[in-house]
């Protein structure tokens, strides 16, 4: 059992969460600890009730510490999630004639983090919008909440929802962006956001 152990966790690894205190302990544990959606929600822990996506809601630790927090990119359509970005809390990076801006802030409809893109190539007398894909990794930290996660936004999408609830970070709290990269060219940005409030 113990040989074929690390062929069943790597496996599994990317569903389950394995212990990693107790070598032995082969079980494999939900990514999430919401008690309710642990008993009716997919392997994710998510539900559709109405028309409502419940998220889990991690309310005692699991055995990965530095889990990755889910982005979901939302391609435009007739109905759209509602944006609100948070002030002093957009970065920019210039590519040549393109400039490409990544806001943090919140679905409207929701209480959920998100991340908006926006990319504009400057033309004679205006700017012009343009599709492109986008990624970067995203620190964000409060008196309650410490996680690190890469968002991505493939090309055509604008907005990049992040498998994060609000009240999990709280009012106020850092964010720390590192190589946001955008399609339109080989430019990097990095920049710390500090006392970001929730609005």
């Amino acid at each position: 059992m113990r040989t074929r152990f690390p062929t069943y966790k790597e496996k599994y690894d990317k569903i389950f969460a394995f212990n990693t205190i107790d070598a032995y302990d082969a079980t494999p544990y939900l990514t999430f600890t919401d008690d309710d959606l642990s008993l009716v929600g997919n392997i994710k822990g998510y539900v559709v009730i109405g028309n409502t996506l419940k998220m889990p809601e991690n309310n005692t630790p699991t055995f990965n510490v530095d889990d990755e927090v889910a982005t979901m990119a939302v391609a435009s359509g007739p109905i759209e999630p509602g944006f609100k970005g948070f002030k002093n809390a957009a970065l920019s990076i210039k590519n040549g004639k393109y400039k490409s801006t990544m806001t943090i802030g919140r679905i409207v409809n929701g209480n959920s983090f998100a991340v908006e893109f926006v990319t504009k190539k400057k033309q004679f007398l205006w700017k012009k919008s343009v599709s492109a894909s986008y990624s970067a990794e995203l620190e964000m930290q409060s008196s309650k909440f410490h996680h690190k996660n890469v968002v991505i936004c493939p090309n055509g999408c604008k907005v990049s929802i992040l498998n994060l609830r609000i009240e999990t970070v709280g009012n106020v709290f850092n964010a720390y962006v590192r190589n946001f990269k955008s399609s339109c060219g080989d430019s990097t940005g990095k920049q710390d956001f500090n006392n970001i409030q929730v609005i």
